[in-house]
Formats: C-alpha cells, sequence, structure tokens
C-alpha cells in the first residue's frame, strides 16, 4: 500500500527553487533513508509530507495516517518536566486512567442503587483502556527511558535541558505516541553509541513507516532497506542499504560519464563532418555536400544533450606536517570530579606520535574533560599529564565559537592567519567560503560552517596534533569523507572524540573507552573494539591490575589501516637505516660522527624489530 506520494513537487523558499520536479512514493511499513549535501533540500521534504505547501505538485498521503515529524525543539509551558512531554504521548490513556481511578472512588461511596451503574461504566471504560494499552504505559516508558539514556533528565525542567537533551527527549516523545509515519531528521545526533544501537534496532522493529535524514553511514546501513539521495532538488533512488549505494552511485555516475563523453565525442565528429561538407561543397560548388551538411545539423539540433555528471562540491584538507617527540602525552593515575561527581578514577593513558586514537564512552563520561586536561585547560584533582616536546596541537571544540560573532569570515581567518586579502580569500574558497560569503559574520554561521572554518584556521596553522571533539558534527557525508582522507594522510598525531562508527573504523587504530572513571584501550578500530569490549566491572579490574592495551588475537584478521601503517613505518625506518649506512661508510676517519651514527643506528633497529613484531 502507498504510504507516501509526492508527484512534480516544486518548492521555493523566496526566489530560491529548492525542490525541482521532486518524485518518491513510499510504501507501508518501508525503512528509508534520505541522504544528500547540507542544504540540498532533505528537510523540506519532510516539511512537505508534513502538511507545510508547496507551489507545484500532488501530495498524496493514506487516508487517516498519523506523521510524527522529529525536527525543530518544539516549546513547552513553562514548568514542565521531561518526565512531562514524555507523558504527553499518552495524553489520552492518562486521561481514561484518572476517570477509572474517579470511578474508583465513586464505586466505594456509591449506594447500592447506583453501585451497578457505576460498575458497568468503569467495565466498559477499563476494557478500552486495556485494548489501547493503557496497562503498558510503564513498560513502553521504561524501555524508551532505558533505551534512549534519559533517566538522569526526567525530573529537570524541560526548558533548562541543552539543545541536544530536549532533542532527544522530543524522540523519545514520539517514539511512545508510535504514529504510523515517522520522519526522523538527524535522530542519531546527540545520541551516545549505546543509544544510537538501541535506535537501530527499536527501528527495525517498528510496526510504521520510517523515513529517516541521517549523515550517520552506520546507522544508514543498518537501519534503511532504501537510500533516496535528495540532489540538485530530485530524488535519486537506490534500493539498498547505504554500502549498497556507495557502490551504486559510483557505477551510475561512472555509465553516465562514458555516456556523456561518448555523445561529445560523436558531437565533435558532426561538427567535423558539417564543416568538411562546406569545406567541400564550396571548392566543388555542388550544392549536394550544402544539403548534407544541412541535414547533420538537423540531426544535431535535435539531439537531446546529456549533462555532465555533476561533481560534488567538497573542500580541501591537507596539513603541514611537521613531527612531534615520540611521546605525545604520557597521563598516569589521573583522577578528576566536576561538580562533585567524579568523571575519571586513577585513570592513565600514554598516546605516541602519530597514532590515530579514538576516545569512546556514554554521554557525560567525561570525554571532553579528558581532552581538556590533556591541553592544560583543566588540572586535574591527582595524577600527572606529561606533554611531549614539540608537541603543537590544533583543538576543534565539539560547538565552535569565535571571539567576535560580529567580525566577518575574511577578518576571523586572517586573524590567525595574517597574510595578503587575495591569499586568504583562494584559501577559504577551498573551503567552500566563494564570493561575498566571506564577508559573513561568523556569528550567523552554521554549524557545518563555523566546523569549516576552524578547521580552515587548524589547516593554515603550525601544528603537528589534532585533537577533535566531535569532528563530524554537522558535516555532511561528502565532507566527512574528505576529513577522513586528510586524517588518514596526516603525519602527525590524532585524538578524536566522535560518535560516528564509520568515521572511528575508517580514521582511527586505537580505541580508548571511558566509562566508570576507567581508561580501557582496544587496539584495533571501532568494529574490533564493539567486538571486544567488556563490562564496567571488568574494565575496572583491567584498569587497575592489568596492562592497559587489549591487542586482538593472532589469528584474527588484521586491521588492514594498522598493517598500512605499519608499513609504511617499516619502509621509512629501512630506507634511514641504508643512509645511515652510506653515512657511516663516508665518516669512517670522523671518531666522533661515527659514534653517533652508531647509537642512531642501534636505536633505528630497534625500531625496526618491535615493528615487525606487530606485524
Amino acid at each position: 500500500m502507498i504510504e507516501i506520494s509526492l508527484r512534480g513537487i516544486e518548492k521555493y523558499y523566496g526566489a530560491n527553487q529548492v525542490l525541482a520536479d521532486f518524485n518518491l512514493e513510499v510504501t507501508s511499513g518501508e525503512r528509508v533513508g534520505i541522504i544528500g549535501e547540507n542544504g540540498g533540500g532533505k528537510t523540506t521534504v519532510f516539511k512537505v509530507i508534513a502538511g507545510e505547501g508547496c507551489e507545484a505538485g500532488e501530495v498524496a498521503i493514506r487516508k487517516g495516517a498519523s506523521i510524527g515529524l522529529l525536527q525543530q525543539i518544539p516549546q513547552y509551558p513553562a514548568g514542565m518536566t521531561a518526565m512531562n512531554v514524555l507523558n504527553l504521548a499518552f495524553a489520552d490513556l492518562l486521561a481514561m486512567q484518572a476517570e477509572l481511578r474517579r470511578l474508583e472512588s465513586q464505586m466505594a461511596g456509591a449506594g447500592e442503587a447506583g453501585l451497578e451503574r457505576v460498575m458497568t461504566t468503569y467495565a466498559r471504560l477499563q476494557e478500552q483502556f486495556e485494548l489501547a494499552g493503557g496497562y503498558a504505559i510503564e513498560e513502553k516508558l521504561g524501555k524508551v527511558v532505558r533505551g534512549l539514556g534519559l533517566a538522569s533528565l526526567l525530573e529537570q525542567q524541560f526548558a533548562s535541558l541543552s539543545g541536544g537533551e530536549k532533542t532527544t527527549v522530543e524522540l523519545g516523545r514520539i517514539l511512545l505516541v508510535q504514529p504510523d509515519i515517522l520522519l526522523l531528521d538527524e535522530p542519531t545526533n546527540h545520541l551516545d553509541t549505546e543509544a544510537v544501537e538501541w535506535l537501530e534496532e527499536y527501528l527495525q522493529n517498528y510496526q510504521g513507516t520510517v523515513l529517516a535524514i541521517s549523515h550517520d553511514r552506520v546507522f544508514l546501513d543498518r537501519f534503511a532497506r532504501r537510500i533516496i539521495e535528495v540532489d540538485a532538488g530530485q530524488a535519486e533512488v537506490y534500493h539498498g542499504n547505504y554500502s549498497f549505494y556507495v557502490e551504486e552511485r559510483s557505477a551510475r555516475v561512472e555509465a553516465l560519464l562514458e555516456e556523456w563523453k561518448g555523445q561529445q565525442k560523436r558531437i565533435k565528429a558532426m561538427e567535423a563532418a558539417i564543416a568538411r561538407y562546406r569545406d567541400w561543397g564550396k571548392r566543388s560548388d555542388n550544392p549536394k555536400f550544402f544539403r548534407r551538411a544541412r541535414a547533420i545539423e538537423r540531426e544535431l539540433e535535435r539531439m537531446e544533450l546529456l549533462e555532465r555528471p555533476r561533481e560534488k562540491l567538497s573542500f580541501n584538507l591537507s596539513f603541514n606536517e611537521a613531527g612531534s617527540g615520540r611521546d605525545v602525552w604520557v597521563a598516569e593515575a589521573i583522577s578528576c570530579s566536576v561538580a562533585g561527581r567524579k568523571l575519571l578514577d586513577n585513570a592513565s593513558l600514554h598516546v605516541r606520535q602519530g597514532e590515530k586514537v579514538a576516545l569512546v564512552g556514554p554521554n557525560g563520561c567525561g570525554k571532553t574533560t579528558l581532552l581538556k586536561l590533556l591541553l592544560g585547560e583543566v588540572q586535574p584533582d591527582s595524577g600527572s599529564i606529561k606533554i611531549g616536546a614539540r608537541v603543537r596541537p590544533g583543538w576543534l571544540e565539539q560547538e565552535v565559537s569565535f571571539p567576535d560573532p560580529e567580525a566577518s569570515v575574511l577578518d576571523t581567518f586572517r586573524n590567525t592567519c595574517p597574510i595578503l586579502e587575495g591569499t586568504a580569500r583562494h584559501i577559504l574558497a577551498r573551503f567552500l567560503f566563494r564570493g561575498q560569503a566571506v564577508f559573513n559574520k561568523v556569528g550567523s554561521l552554521s554549524g557545518g560552517e563555523k566546523s569549516r572554518l576552524r578547521l580552515c584556521q587548524l589547516v593554515h596553522s603550525d601544528v603537528n596534533t589534532l585533537v577533535l571533539d566531535e569532528p563530524t558534527n554537522h558535516l555532511d557525508i561528502p565532507a566527512r569523507e574528505v576529513l577522513e582522507e586528510t586524517l588518514r594522510d596526516f603525519a602527525g598525531t590524532v585524538l578524536l572524540v566522535s560518535h560516528d562508527r564509520w568515521f572511528i573504523n575508517r580514521v582511527s587504530e586505537r580505541v580508548v573507552e571511558l566509562r566508570g572513571g576507567m581508561l580501557v584501550n582496544y587496539l584495533g578500530n571501532y568494529d574490533y573494539y564493539r567486538q571486544h569490549r567488556r563490562g564496567p566491572e571488568e574494565a575496572k579490574k583491567t584498569n587497575k591490575a592489568a596492562p592497559e592495551v587489549r591487542r586482538p588475537p593472532r589469528t584474527e584478521k588484521p586491521n588492514v589501516y594498522k598493517l598500512e601503517q605499519l608499513e609504511q613505518a617499516i619502509t621509512a625506518l629501512e630506507a634511514e637505516l641504508a643512509a645511515i649506512d652510506k653515512e657511516m661508510a663516508e665518516s669512517a676517519s670522523d671518531y666522533l660522527r661515527l659514534q653517533e651514527l652508531t647509537a642512531l643506528r642501534e636505536n633505528r633497529a630497534a625500531e625496526l624489530e618491535k615493528l615487525w613484531a606487530q606485524i
């Protein structure tokens, strides 16, 4: 059965056309992932489905179908707690429950004459209450509260919650309503990994139809059975999950490009033929050649020209590569409490030069606090933190802000990178700040634009260590892919906090879990961590009594990214040893230099042996 039908939708905001001849059909029970570049019209599609008008086209929703839309943070009356908001999902049932309580009181005081009438009313209402699921309210509520991690928020005033917390509470309310059609705009934003995994399973078993806009590629892989890419205001359909989309889109683009190239080749051949026939006609004064040239021209005019497949806009990243000392951070037995709550309890961490380390853990466990401790912005209650020689960190915070929100993009960039305006504008253009966009005030930028500007500042700063707190927040999928490739190629050290599992798999070679104040290391990517992670009690024992690194067994499939990095390091060390040997041969008469080279060679040879042992 067709649940949603959009045909020929035209949608404008002012003079800006967002949707152009947009078509979409969704059948009952489907799981559809909506993807596309930021600003491409994804949210507008949801607005049209939810009832916002359009300039042209037809919108048809199955008669009687209810719609639940998770989008903007709603406003609720002052004084409402998070629990009050969740209970709005059961408003009718709670009203029936209150009426049942009133009837129970009435029966207790009723005389024999009126008791039978009240009991009849009570029995009828109780049956309705049971059929509507009234006796399952607590079970349903508990399931969502536990799954989304809302327990600590229930008694707090809704108005006092952060934007992310409000969005999560609203997601919980919509899930409890259980509408026929769920429209979820970035549902995994603000959720920790455990909550995201719970949501994936919940949506797989959901009885209705679900459409979700998301940049979370693992979520799209596990949730979606069809992908709709909103591109240039139109819908491109892929019948599979995100991984299928990646392969299929690449094949489609390649086929379209070959078709376009073939047509261009044919056009050039036809134009050359026209020129030849005309030339022959002039030379021979034969009208037959001119008629043939005109016939080819008409054929060319009738030809439906193909558009070259559009390349997605992306920004360019390339960091300056200057090394630091071997040890970047050595944190030993650190403890730290915030607002009376212990976030770190005798925890230790060692990060070496060139490592790509992901820090994971539930929301509120202290990941950002740990980053601030390592950067020296916060001091531990006990323990020590040492930062290595020549370490120059660059910090991308979770919510990017700038000192002067009234300053322009151009001025803000030049304040950290004093260069000529023309050069600055050229650099900013690589980060998609083009034309008049460089004069926009930084306070008016979207979250994604602020992240791009901060990354631009970092790229053109003298940093060799990157500390990134949720770097993929606000970035669309193409931007995330650019960041992934850049970080994988970055020769320096990366310490990042992220809930983006795809991103962690692509970038990180080591995962450090923070849970219950303890740090536990897993020498592998996110998939390896997920397979081997332990409960908090086991982690606590390991943290206090055993070496912190948990290595994959030798019989398991190796980490491809780790092996690539090891092989590159081995190649570099072998080349360095060859250069040292050559210099030793040339310095045979220089005793002091030979002594230095001998010590250096022994050091490098020991490092090489350790690297070979890891393969």
